[in-house]
């Protein structure tokens, strides 16, 4: 995240646009940034990662959007068990530091980059460059500077994007199988014509319904019930996760506003994992700062009400003030929600509540008519009490004209993806064009791929070995109606999972995510096979290539689980003090050097020149923490393998193949890593003081 001044979200090492300025967010592969850099973390996470934006705070997600080369993530935690794919990205950059580091530890001349590395690292290398004070074009240069960012997407990762273009051409030859389901969901999303020819007539019903409501009870019911079939974006997410404290028990959580996530169409929450579903979301714009910030938002404000007005004509909603009423409505939620630094401390967090219809009476409503039962007994989560509080309020003094102009706005803007070209372009234009710097929209068998990967994850894993029943039957010609079943059917499968016996042995996520994640309520990392293959890992590859890549995710998620957040969780995954006091306080003394340290880190433009602001050492430091501590396991781990056994076949020693495949991130994370690691100042010979080498260096594990 970047304090201001700032133009990019997430740093990462792949390539990025960045024509709108926008707010940092906590996970360092999020890439909403609008300068051209290559790299990437999902922690996203993310997008990003992600890939789910899963809505909790449950989760360290790794936003990467790994699925669409876009990784937004834009909270504390969108999940329930945030996915970390920053790691993964860090992984990449410096698994080529890993190599780096076991071939030059051994040598002493200097590394010949032609004969001493493996060749699929050289080539990304930048030699001229100087290690001590710019690995990360030492690293990543040579790839940075023949890599284009393909016009229709955000960003570019060499290792991410490469992986997912080739899981998504094996998904469309399986699509082209014609299988149930997925094959009929798939074909109805290429049906563009039957969606052109429909035009706005599938809004219709719902457009009315919203129209013919007679007081705010009936509307908000009437939202709830929307949620549960578009996905909508109004005032809040719930989501069924783990009660932290008790741990053995499925329950409600809600939170404040979160905004919306943009791939192609707009959705409240993406997520592989119907278990964590989200109804009703908050704000359209990427971060609460876009409306509370009178300079960002004076940058966006225009092409935002023309997307709204756009939408809302082509809709056939009559009211000329609709741009301006959602906008301010949207401001007083932006002003409600706490910054996401906030929402860091799990503790703080955790508000369990009975009697919802008595103290947020609208909240109430809302879920009464999105189908989940619950009474004044019913023990629900409350992340944000403050928020809701201020809910209330607003709903109470707005009139019921302008609460029906922000619900139809958000339910056309949720229902965009499935309507016709008119509508998606103009989506596109402000999130594609003015937000994300895009060019193009992406082809649309490929935006179709991720819709069936979205909906039936689970499913498209599986075929042709195992089918899953699914009751629902959809038609070729009807995509809207596909999507709005699928939803409402993810949904209604969440729901039946409330007050349940927790399952652990569950994932979050499809087994061909290109993913990984670490979820502290079930002390749990999980590594799909997705991520298993080149270049995170290869069977037939270089130890020091492997753990320098997949070893360095692997360390980063196993330190998620003492970082500032999952170090608050016991063995057994429940929010409890584990530590002692003497324990606790040497953690916050050493957490805060690496806050200290990571925000005196200026973050430049493309140019290198053009200030764009300084890291959020508070809000990133979880991922700060895992990276550097991920590193040093990772060598560490690298060096007992070593002791064991020789190189195979390899000519140069143990202590020089560290690093493996580079798809950095963000050059900071990066440099934040290194800079902290002894190893990496002896292998390189950095002078005392040098950039990567300060007399000081914070490291907690």
């Amino acid at each position: 995240m970047l304090d201001e001044p700032r133009e990019a979200q997430y740093p990462s090492s792949v390539v990025h646009r960045f024509p709108y300025q926008l707010p940092p967010s906590p996970s360092p592969l999020l890439h909403r940034v609008r300068d051209v850099t290559k790299h990437r973390h999902s922690d996203d996470l993310d997008d990003t990662t992600s890939s789910i934006i899963m809505g909790t705070k449950g989760f360290e997600a790794m936003d990467i959007e790994s699925s669409n080369g876009l990784a937004s993530k834009a909270a504390k935690a969108l999940s329930p068990a945030r996915t970390r794919m920053g790691a993964l990205v860090v992984a990449l950059i410096l698994g080529v530091l890993f190599v780096v580091l076991v071939v030059s530890f051994a040598q002493t001349s200097s590394i010949r980059v032609d004969s001493d590395l493996p060749a699929s690292v050289a080539a990304l290398m930048n030699v001229n460059a100087l290690p001590c004070s710019d690995f990360y074009e030492f690293a990543c240069g040579g790839w940075l500077a023949n890599t284009s960012l393909p016009p229709d997407r955000p960003s570019f990762s060499r290792s991410f994007s490469g992986i997912q273009d080739a899981n998504d051409d094996l998904f469309r030859t399986i699509l082209a199988e014609k299988w149930p389901l997925v094959s009929d969901l798939y074909d109805s999303c290429m049906n563009t014509s039957v969606l052109d020819a429909l035009g706005a007539a599938p809004l219709g019903p719902d457009l009315n319904a919203i129209r013919s409501t007679k007081s705010k009870h009936e509307l908000l019911a009437l939202v709830g019930a929307l949620s549960m079939k578009s996905g909508m974006n109004f005032l809040f997410p719930a989501y069924i996760d783990v009660d932290e404290q008790r741990g053995h028990t499925m329950v409600l959580h809600v939170e404040q506003g979160r905004a919306v996530l943009y791939i192609d169409a707009i959705a409240c929450g993406k997520s592989y994992d119907p278990l964590h579903f989200l109804i009703l979301c908050g704000i359209t714009l990427p971060d609460r700062e876009d409306y509370v910030n009178t300079t960002r938002f004076a940058k966006l404000d225009a092409p935002y009400r023309l997307m709204i007005t756009s939408l809302m004509t082509l809709a056939g909603w009559s009211d000329d003030t609709v741009a301006d009423t959602v906008v301010s409505f949207e401001t007083v939620v932006a002003q409600a929600m706490l910054p996401k630094a906030a929402l860091r401390d799990p503790n703080a967090t955790y508000n369990p509540t009975t009697n919802i219809s008595g103290t947020y009476p609208s909240m109430y409503v809302a879920l009464r008519g999105a189908n989940i039962s619950l009474d004044d007994t019913t023990r629900v989560i409350v992340v944000t009490p403050a928020f809701f509080r201020a809910a209330e309020t607003l709903l109470r003094q707005s009139s019921l004209q302008a609460l029906q102009s922000v619900v139809a706005f958000q339910f056309v803007l949720a229902s965009s993806g499935g309507l016709a070209a008119s509508f998606r372009n103009a989506t596109f234009a402000f999130f594609g064009q003015t937000i994300y710097g895009l060019q193009t929209m992406r082809p649309r068998s490929q935006q179709c791929t991720d819709k069936v990967n979205h909906h039936l994850g689970e499913l498209m894993a599986r075929y042709p070995t195992t089918r899953d029943d699914y009751p629902v039957v959809l038609t070729r010609s009807d995509y809207f109606g596909n999507i709005q079943t699928l939803t409402q059917l993810n949904h209604m499968r969440a729901v039946t999972l409330l007050h349940t016996e927790v399952d652990k042995t569950r994932w979050s996520m499809p087994a061909h995510a290109v993913n990984a994640y670490y979820n502290p309520t079930f002390n749990q990392i999980v590594f799909p096979a997705g991520i298993l293959q080149p270049p995170f890992f290869d069977v037939d590859a270089d130890a020091a290539m492997n753990y320098g890549a997949i070893g360095m995710v692997i360390g980063h998620e196993i330190t998620h689980g003492f970082d500032d957040q999952g170090r608050n969780f016991n063995g057994d995954g429940l929010l409890q003090p584990w530590w002692s006091d003497s324990t606790a306080a040497q953690f916050q003394d050493k957490a805060k050097c690496i806050v200290d340290q990571y925000a005196n880190m200026p973050v430049y433009g493309h140019d290198k020149a053009t200030l764009l602001g300084m890291v959020n050492g508070q809000l990133t430091l979880g991922e700060t923490i895992a990276d550097v501590g991920g590193l040093a396991v990772a060598f560490q781990a690298y060096a007992v393998r070593m002791k064991k056994a020789a190189v195979n076949g390899k000519t140069y020693t143990r202590d020089q193949v560290s690093l493996d495949d580079v798809h950095p991130p963000a050059k900071q994370r990066v440099h934040g890593a290194v800079m902290n690691n002894d190893d990496f100042a002896r292998v390189f010979n950095c002078p005392v003081n040098a950039p990567l080498n300060p007399v000081k260096k914070c490291r907690i594990w």
